[in-house]
C-alpha cells in the first residue's frame, strides 16, 4: 500500500506540476572574454589567503576553478539564484523560470553564477557583474563583484 500511495502521489504531482520533473531551460554560457576574465580573477583570489577569506571562497588550488559546461549543473545553479532572489522578497511570486544562458564556474565544490550585463552599452564599457557564490549544498555564501 505504501508503494502504491507513493506512486499515486507521484502521478498526481506530475500532472499537477508538469514542469517540475523537467529542466527549466537555463543553460551554460560558453567561454568568452568575460568568462576568461572571471576565471583569472577567481584563480588569483583563491591563491591569496586574505582575498579567499574575504570573498568566502573555498581553499582550493587554482586548477579547480573552471567554467562549467554541464547543463544540469547550470540549470540547478540558476534555480539557486532564483530561490535566493525569492527569499529576499517572499511576498513576491517566484521569478519565472527562464531559458537564458549564464556563466557558471566550479570553484572546487562551490559554484559561482555570473549575471553579466549583455546590453549594447555593456559591450562598449566594462560593467560590474555579480558572481553569486554557493557552497556544495547550494547555501548562499557571498556575492563577488567582477
Amino acid at each position: 500500500m505504501r508503494i502504491l500511495t507513493s506512486g499515486l502521489f507521484s502521478i498526481v504531482f506530475s500532472l499537477t506540476f508538469p514542469g517540475t520533473a523537467q529542466a527549466q531551460g537555463y543553460t551554460c554560457k560558453s567561454g568568452d572574454f568575460f568568462s576568461d576574465m572571471m576565471i583569472r580573477q577567481i584563480k588569483s583570489s583563491v591563491a591569496d589567503p586574505a582575498s579567499r577569506k574575504a570573498l568566502g571562497l573555498p581553499n582550493v588550488p587554482a586548477s579547480q576553478v573552471a567554467l562549467a559546461t554541464d547543463s544540469t549543473l547550470c540549470n540547478r545553479a540558476m534555480l539557486a539564484v532564483d530561490t535566493l532572489a525569492h527569499s529576499q522578497r517572499p511576498a513576491e511570486p517566484m521569478p519565472p523560470q527562464g531559458t537564458g544562458s549564464f556563466h557558471v564556474l566550479k570553484i572546487g565544490s562551490y559554484t559561482g553564477v555570473a549575471l553579466p550585463d549583455d546590453s549594447a552599452a555593456a559591450a562598449r564599457i566594462r560593467t560590474y557583474a555579480p558572481l553569486f557564490l554557493f557552497d556544495s549544498r547550494w547555501h548562499f555564501v557571498s556575492i563577488i563583484g567582477l
